[in-house]
């Protein structure tokens, strides 16, 4: 029997299939998909949908199409992955899409893109229908193909696009807007969805329910504190909303409750996310995240110096612990709490109890961190033979320059010994694993979130990463590099942990002025993590005149960098395009 009739429920209300008949109507997606309604019939052209993983993208691009389906005017046609490396065959799906067996002479792209053209007109001028081109995934999108999508904007009557384009995105999408500016231009509607209010929390989960056919209202079935715990765990994202509502309901049944309260959504809530928020199980995560680290410490301290770095043989990766204080910025100036101006109806009240987050914030606050510091230059070795002289006895005098002091011999193999991990960062509100891989790494790929869940074996669920949760980055040098000597950078600070230099992006970084990290590894500065604008520069003066339009507290902290020395390790490609 399913679980939804044994809660006197009709359908399952929280299923995460985006079913658009369990849409809810946010006031943030009332009003995009509005904005979209209005773009497409004036046919603008193109409209891109940026949100989080979670947002309800999916949900309202299904919801778009079925408000289209029933209107005769318009023509939809969905891409659900449009990772297609070559052009020729991105064209002849979507011939295929308008037509199941278009007439193509030879089958080249170029009477792909005149069948494509030909069919446009007659759909759009001959009978005055609106053809929507829908994308979703849209961040998978490559550049190929993008030029393609540029190409078929071009196709337009005197008054309109022939062509409309809806792409929904991660907000890593973003970042590809703003390395191809003539893509970018040619958005007439660009929306960011963010996650929901309280009170749209509490109005989504209420109308799932009846939509199920629940028979009593929302308060019988889920206590006002039990609410509260749901909103702070999902961070008001619709998806965690969904599964972590899902998971409470097997739990009711399980326990035979007819209402959930605190207690019960806590216990769901520490079996999805590996926490525990009582004592004892607190005391054992902290202790073995603290063995870990000391493991790793040890470990990465005794790996075997070598002359050749290619030929080093594989470490596991163990990543040590590290806690960075939150910037002041968060709270206000002076300790004090920012002012909340949210509206009084979608503040989220505060539980007297205190939580998990809480509670283990306050256990982890006491292990040390380990600062990085750069090795000062050692001395070189006495030859072997003095240095056999001397154990054997002799009495020859040596310089005291011969020999390194100790001090200096036990910082060597930290500075020269490639590191295995990048270090640790902790994770904040609305941050996702995708939007940190491409400030750290520049990119975000299958290879590397292979390689960092493999190094995070205790996270789950890379994609529900809770606010506050520690996820180690392991170090995966950058192939292939081609860095021209006449480029230039603008490089806003160097730090010594990958931690410090993103909460100088949390801190500084805009949409017109983006930032990123470029780790690297030397064998005589160690691991160094330099922050700099994604832009490149191709002279001194092209870097100049940037540099002079950036705000005044920007202006002051930056420098133009010219380059980085020899024998650089780069775990990012400082110049991505170029090879």
């Amino acid at each position: 029997m399913e679980y939804f009739k044994l809660l006197n429920l009709d359908n399952e209300p929280f299923s995460n299939s985006p079913d658009p008949d369990y849409f809810f109507k946010f006031r943030q997606h009332q009003e995009c998909l509005q904005k979209l309604e209005l773009s497409l019939r004036l046919r603008r052209g193109l409209n891109v949908v940026i949100g989080e993983v979670g947002t309800g993208k999916t949900t309202l691009c299904r919801q778009m199409i079925k408000r289209f389906s029933r209107d005769e005017e318009f023509e939809t046609h969905l891409i659900l992955d449009p990772h297609m490396a070559d052009p020729a065959i991105f064209l002849k799906y979507v011939a295929q899409m308008f037509e199941r067996e278009p007439d193509i002479p030879t089958g080249e792209g170029v009477d792909y893109k005149e069948f494509i053209k030909q069919y446009l007109y007659k759909r759009g001028v001959e009978e005055n229908r609106v053809v929507v081109l829908i994308i979703d995934e849209g961040q998978k999108i490559p550049v190929p193909i993008l030029e393609i999508l540029r190409e078929l904007l071009n196709y337009e009557a005197n008054e309109y696009k022939l062509l409309q384009i809806v792409i929904f995105a991660q907000r890593e999408f973003e970042l590809i807007l703003e390395r191809h500016a003539n893509f970018a231009d040619r958005i007439n509607l660009l929306h960011v969805l963010g996650p929901l209010s309280f009170k749209d929390t509490r109005l989504m989960i209420d109308y799932r329910l009846q939509k199920a056919g629940a028979e009593s209202n929302l308060a019988s079935m889920l206590s006002f504190p039990a609410l509260v715990a749901i909103y702070r765990a999902t961070g008001g994202y619709p998806r965690k909303i969904v599964n972590l509502c899902h998971r409470i309901m097997l739990a009711m049944i399980v326990k035979n409750r007819k209402r959930a309260g605190w207690r019960l959504v806590r216990s769901c809530i520490a079996r999805s996310s590996a926490k525990k928020f009582f004592g004892r199980w607190q005391k054992a995560a902290v202790a073995l995240l603290v063995f870990i680290g000391v493991v790793g410490i040890a470990y990465a301290g005794f790996t075997p110096e070598t002359a050749d770095l290619e030929k080093e043989a594989p470490v596991r990766q163990t990543f040590p612990i590290e806690q960075h204080p939150v910037p002041a910025a968060a709270s206000g100036e002076a300790g004090q709490p920012a002012p909340n101006n949210t509206p009084a109806d979608e503040r989220v009240p505060v539980v007297p109890e205190e939580t998990g987050d809480e509670m283990v914030a306050k256990k982890t606050a006491d292990i040390p961190v380990a600062k990085q510091t750069t090795p000062e230059p050692v001395a070189p070795a006495a030859p072997l033979a003095e240095r056999t002289r001397a154990a054997a006895g002799a009495t020859e005098e040596k310089t005291d320059s011969s020999e390194p002091s100790k001090a200096a011999e036990a910082m060597v193999p930290t500075a020269r010994t490639r590191p295995q991990s990048l270090g640790m960062i902790r994770m904040r509100d609305n941050e996702t694993l995708s939007w940190v891989m491409i400030k750290v790494y520049g990119e975000y790929n299958n290879g590397r979130r292979r390689r960092v869940a493999a190094g995070n074996p205790a996270v789950r669920d890379l994609d529900n990463i809770l606010a506050g949760q520690a996820i180690g980055f392991p170090a995966m040098p950058a192939q292939g590099l081609y860095i021209p000597d006449y480029l230039k950078w603008i490089r806003v600070g160097r730090l010594e942990t990958v931690s410090a230099a993103l909460d100088v992006i949390r801190r500084h970084s805009t949409r017109a002025a983006p930032l990123r990290i470029i780790p690297y590894w030397h064998s005589d500065q160690g691991l160094q993590f330099d922050v700099i604008f994604w832009k490149y520069f191709s002279s001194q003066n092209e870097a100049a005149r940037f540099l002079t339009t950036l705000p005044a507290d920007l202006q002051t902290r930056s420098e133009i960098l010219a380059g980085w020395p020899e024998g650089v390790v780069f775990y990012a490609n400082p110049c991505p395009g170029i090879g």
